[in-house]
């Protein structure tokens, strides 16, 4: 988290996303209430504190997601892992995919595994 000269921060979140320019009133301390930090929106009206509930639980629902993802790649990272490559496709401090390396590899991965299937199939193919 870095402070602006306007009072608002720039955030990096555990799961690797980044906000810039985020107003104090819009945040909050770690595991605290849903409540902003500044102790506003006692006076909100129900529309923002309705989105704010939605963009919350959606979130929640996103974090949880890619954690399900990450539990289903982990056996493939220990497969690599015993062949000798060290491929990392889960972050260990967070838990969650590595998203752009992941996917990158398992696409790779998949494309090696079709050429080698075609190159199995080739001699019963002619």
């Amino acid at each position: 988290m870095a402070e602006r000269p306007d009072g608002s921060f720039d955030l990096q979140y555990d799961d690797g996303e980044r906000e810039e320019r985020v107003l104090p009133r819009y945040m909050r301390l770690p595991g605290a209430a849903s409540a902003p930090l500044s102790g506003e929106g006692e006076d909100e009206p129900p529309w923002i504190v309705s989105l704010r509930a939605r963009a919350a639980a959606s979130s929640e629902r996103r974090v949880r997601t890619l954690r399900q993802l990450a539990a289903s790649i982990r056996p493939l990272e220990d497969s690599l892992g015993t062949l000798g490559l060290g491929v990392r496709l889960v972050d260990e401090k967070s838990g969650l995919p590595i998203t752009p390396d992941a996917f990158v590899f398992l696409g790779v991965l998949a494309a090696v595994q079709l050429y080698i299937l075609g190159f199995l199939l080739a001699p019963l193919v002619s």
